[in-house]
């Protein structure tokens, strides 16, 4: 897969509540999975890291709000790396309200895993939990509330991390 081509944005995706899709065997655990993500993808391998695509301040509907109002957000694109290959693409949309209001370091983490630094605090609360339907595969997104402030993350799985789990459950057989 070219990173180039990958242009996952969470805004392009007609999001639907996981209740109410019919989501593949394969894509299941990963969609439903409650903790966190950076987490599961470590125990799969040694050769974790995370690459950003782009950092950028951009204007977007915030979901969740009953009104079309445009909302002026941090946006990070990262991927989720095993050695070279593209396991998760991720979106993290986070209001300058937010950022305002405590959540200012999340701009500069760098090739740090946002998931250790919201899994890692007590305080942090997960819901709105959404799936969609991409070309390469299924996406989730969640809305967290971490410090009392709310972000938005989207994750997409690729085809590269599903093969590693079809050849790694295999070989459990």
């Amino acid at each position: 897969m070219n990173i180039a081509d990958l242009d996952l944005d969470t805004r392009q995706f007609h999001w639907l509540s996981v209740n109410t899709l019919d989501i593949p065997s394969d894509y299941r655990y990963w969609i439903m999975l409650p903790g966190s993500l950076t987490r599961a993808l470590r125990e799969r391998t040694d050769q974790f890291s995370v690459k950003v695509i782009e950092q950028k301040d951009l204007q977007c509907l915030w979901p969740y709000t009953g009104q079309d109002i445009q909302t002026n957000c941090f946006s990070r694109k990262v991927l989720l790396m095993n050695a070279e290959q593209p396991w998760v693409a991720a979106h993290t949309l986070i209001p300058y309200s937010s950022l305002e209001n405590g959540l200012d370091e999340l701009t500069r983490l760098k090739n740090k895993p946002l998931g250790e630094l919201l899994f890692a605090r007590t305080d942090t609360q997960k819901d709105h939990i959404q799936a969609c339907q991409t070309s390469d595969g299924w996406g989730r997104r969640s809305r967290y509330i971490l410090h009392g402030q709310p972000l938005l993350v989207s994750e997409f799985f690729l085809p590269g991390l599903i093969e590693h789990e079809y050849q790694r459950t295999a070989s459990l057989y």
